[in-house]
């Protein structure tokens, strides 16, 4: 049963994926804070449901669980980080240069790891976790990201005319690396997301609990994104509008993809989330497909060498 779930992961991230880019349209105002309210909705509802059916184990309100463990704010700090920076990327770059940087956040996780370990004085972790070939894939993605980025600024000066991108008819680079920096800020903020995760899980509380605190204080953010989205653009921003369509099935198929995802991670923990992590070839399939984005020969060999060093990695956490 865990393939299932995986196989439906990877088509429901694949299409919120598109939806998202749909709905990142730069000549469109704050469409990163349009998403941010939708995906606090979704996970409002989520809170929701885990307190009606009676899911969590301890009894202890909001307030005294985050006075009695602050650290837990990070986790939906950094995830709404990670979004907001993915919504602005799709806005300045195609989704299929930046669907391969996100999907490094697995490695970047495995960086700050190391690093949180370290600083706790966790040596012994550190030397069973640190491989060299885990070193060498980090590096290999960092250099083969960055030479993706270069190539991606040559292409765009070349064929400016034939993009289907008004931000790049203003004819710079700096658009598009801005995009590419957003990218790898959203990877490393959805890493830092994990790495406070695992610490959570292993320390403060049970799965359950963290879910309904993580998904109740994203609602919460997500709250103060629509009070500012709505003094930004002077009224008060209507989330359940027609033109908010693309919006709206992004932001619902990626939090239905999350939760198939961990129903498949349940059921294996080995195997499931290495072929989940795939999900974005398909998303660059689909892309080329369905929303004709262009790439030379150069920029397919640099997004087949991250898919090669993520199947690698995964391959090494097992």
């Amino acid at each position: 049963m865990w393939i299932i779930w995986s196989l439906v992961s990877i088509l429901l991230f694949s299409f919120s994926a598109i939806f998202e880019k749909q709905g990142s349209r730069v000549e469109e105002e704050c469409t990163e804070l349009k998403f941010l309210v939708w995906f606090g909705i979704f996970s409002f509802l989520v809170a929701v449901c885990i307190q009606t059916f009676g899911l969590r184990e301890l009894d202890s309100s909001l307030f005294e669980f985050i006075k009695h463990n602050p650290a837990i704010l990070l986790c939906p700090v950094f995830y709404m980080l990670s979004l907001l920076f993915l919504f602005l990327s799709l806005k300045f770059i195609p989704l299929s240069i930046n669907v391969p940087i996100t999907s490094t956040n697995g490695i970047y996780c495995f960086a700050g790891a190391v690093i949180i370990y370290a600083a706790l004085g966790k040596f012994q972790e550190v030397r069973e976790e640190v491989s060299p070939i885990k070193v060498v894939l980090v590096i290999a993605v960092t250099l083969t990201i960055a030479a993706s980025s270069i190539l991606y600024n040559r292409f765009v000066h070349n064929n400016y005319e034939d993009m289907d991108y008004r931000v790049l008819k203003k004819k710079t680079p700096l658009f598009v690396i801005a995009g590419i920096i957003f990218a790898i800020v959203s990877a490393l903020c959805d890493a830092s997301d994990s790495v406070v995760t695992y610490y959570i899980l292993e320390e403060v509380c049970s799965s359950f609990d963290y879910i309904f605190i993580y998904y109740l204080m994203s609602g919460i953010i997500a709250s103060f994104a629509y009070i500012i989205l709505s003094i930004k653009t002077r009224k008060l921003y209507n989330p359940f509008a027609i033109s908010e369509k693309n919006r709206i099935a992004g932001s619902g198929l990626d939090c239905l993809g999350t939760v198939t995802s961990n129903l498949a991670v349940a059921l294996n923990p080995f195997f499931a989330d290495p072929l989940i992590s795939t999900y974005f070839i398909f998303t660059i399939f689909f892309s080329r497909m369905l929303l004709k984005e262009k790439y030379d020969r150069r920029q397919y060999l640099c997004i087949a060498a991250i898919f090669v060093c993520i199947v690698l990695f995964s391959i090494y956490e097992l």
